[in-house]
């Protein structure tokens, strides 16, 4: 979740999940002619961040003379950190629905991780990711406030794939507005996972001291951001939430540990959770029959608890 993860994957790892995920509105084979348009929509965190939010409203197309704007259900989408709502240029949906995103209030750095040189962009991160915690908080709060004759504010979804996962439970588990979420290839034992990555970035120049000092920044990093325990959290879900996680069975990028560690505090909570291992590895171009099973669970899931309509 924080700079030293990103650095790991470039732009195009980071984007590629997210775009394969929302590629399941492009199998639907209901030959719905929908017309876009698309906005913008500036708000403000409580801190007075301003952020600006990406919509597409999808919708059939309107009768001649009518001029009623239909209301739709919302999926947010988040994935890469620093073009996350570029997801929204893709090819359009079949189905009625308003896609929204925003990009992430960061600018990463072009220089990979750095001992000790990059712990000053700690307080850079520490904002990045309460700010986005807030900002998902405020635009639903704007759309409540503003928007409630435009959308279904009932059927509030989050999509979030790989690095957008964690922000998407986090979401799930802050806010009661946020009926369901859809988290693709997502990761418990957040700590776990940052040790790994950055112990792996300075090895080469600290050898055996690599794993203590990155199990030391780790503690405190995380103690200075004040994020809480992500199972604790996702473990006091109520029955209310309704939730969908897929994972891939062959995935070398998420070891199986974090993984499981976050199927397992869905399971233990009231949430109405389902989770799927599917065939193949961590999404990837060319992967066509792991991405056609991928769109298949994922438009089903919505249909069945009407999340998605015709």
């Amino acid at each position: 979740m924080t700079k030293s993860l990103a650095y790991n994957y470039n732009t195009f790892t980071f984007l590629m999940p997210l775009v394969l995920c929302l590629g399941f509105f492009l199998n639907l084979p209901l030959g719905l002619a929908l017309t876009v348009e698309k906005s913008t929509l500036n708000f403000r965190t409580h801190d007075g961040t301003l952020i600006q939010a990406t919509i597409h409203r999808y919708e059939k197309n309107k009768n001649k003379g009518r001029s009623q704007t239909s209301k739709l259900p919302v999926l947010m989408v988040f994935g890469g950190f620093k073009y996350a709502d570029q997801v929204l240029t893709l090819p359009s949906p079949k189905l009625p629905i308003a896609l929204m995103s925003f990009p992430y209030p960061f600018d990463p750095p072009k220089k990979p991780f750095q001992f000790p040189g990059s712990l000053k962009l700690l307080p850079d991160a520490k904002k990045t990711i309460w700010n986005t915690l807030w900002g998902i908080d405020a635009l639903i709060e704007v759309l409540h406030q503003e928007k409630s004759d435009s959308y279904h504010l009932d059927q509030i979804t989050l999509l979030g794939a790989s690095f957008g996962a964690p922000f998407v439970t986090y979401a799930l588990t802050r806010n009661p507005k946020i009926k369901a979420a859809i988290i693709v290839q997502g990761f418990g034992r957040l700590k776990e996972t940052l040790q790994s990555q950055i112990s792996e970035k300075i090895k080469p120049s600290l050898g055996m001291f690599s794993t203590p000092i990155s199990w030391f920044l780790v503690q405190l990093g995380w103690a200075y951001v004040g994020l809480p325990h992500l199972e604790t959290e996702v473990r006091s879900l109520r029955a209310s939430k309704k939730v969908l996680m897929l994972q891939a069975e062959e995935d070398s990028f998420l070891s199986k540990h974090s993984q499981r560690s976050l199927q397992r505090a869905f399971e233990d909570s009231e949430a109405q959770f389902t989770s799927e291992w599917l065939p193949g590895k961590h999404l990837a171009p060319g992967a066509d029959q792991q991405i056609e099973t991928l769109t298949k669970r994922v438009t089903h899931w919505l249909q069945n608890h009407q999340l998605l309509r015709e």
